[in-house]
């Protein structure tokens, strides 16, 4: 079964399909490799940089199954194979098809001093949510307002208490936990935080 046939509701169905691939021009790009609890956690099969097209038509693709399960995606890459103006361009494409960027998140693997910078920042510049290795980037600021129905989560991978605070003021649901690389990215547990931790 390909992921375009599954309607992500809960965190439980999105475990069902841990392992399920996505398809986008009959060819295999990405595997499902675990629930976060920002959204499900994806991870490309590609070895070399892909062609941009079928990037951006995976990008396409998953933004539309994350809007339409209100669900949220992070799309783990490795920063080598971020085009430059992607973001712009990706950003665009979402906004003629009305699907709002908050759905989409990226998880660039990397140290900071090997150059996932400069193509975080240019995801980041284009409104998209951007995780890197070793850097955070989430601000209890940039936060949604929650409802019941959809909570906020925010995920940090650092102890910043005046920032949990902030948060949770705001009435997110707070994790605290590592995201550095695919595993986990994809796979780590994370602990609640609570007002004063």
């Amino acid at each position: 079964m390909a992921l375009m046939d599954i309607l992500i509701t809960s965190e439980e169905k999105a475990r069902e399909h841990e392992g399920v691939e996505v398809a986008f021009r009959s060819e295999v790009l990405l595997t499902v490799v675990g629930h976060a609890p920002w959204g499900l956690a994806v991870r490309p099969l590609w070895q070399a940089e892909p062609d941009p097209g079928l990037l951006f038509g995976a990008v396409l693709h998953l933004s539309r199954l994350a809007a339409r399960s209100l669900s949220r995606f992070v799309l783990v890459l490795p920063w080598q194979v971020v085009p430059q103006g992607f973001g712009e361009a990706a950003g665009e494409a979402l906004d003629l098809a009305g699907i709002p960027r908050r759905f989409l998140w990226f998880a660039l693997e990397g140290s900071p001093e090997k150059g996932p910078g400069e193509a975080a920042e240019g995801l980041r510049l284009s409104g998209f949510p951007v995780l890197v290795r070793g850097e955070e980037w989430l601000e209890a600021e940039d936060l949604g307002g929650p409802s019941r129905e959809h909570p906020v989560y925010w995920v940090s991978g650092v102890e910043h208490p005046r920032v949990y605070d902030l948060a949770l003021e705001r009435g997110a649901r707070v994790f605290s936990g590592s995201y550095t690389g695919v595993k986990e990215a994809g796979l780590s547990s994370f602990r609640p935080v609570r007002r004063g931790v």
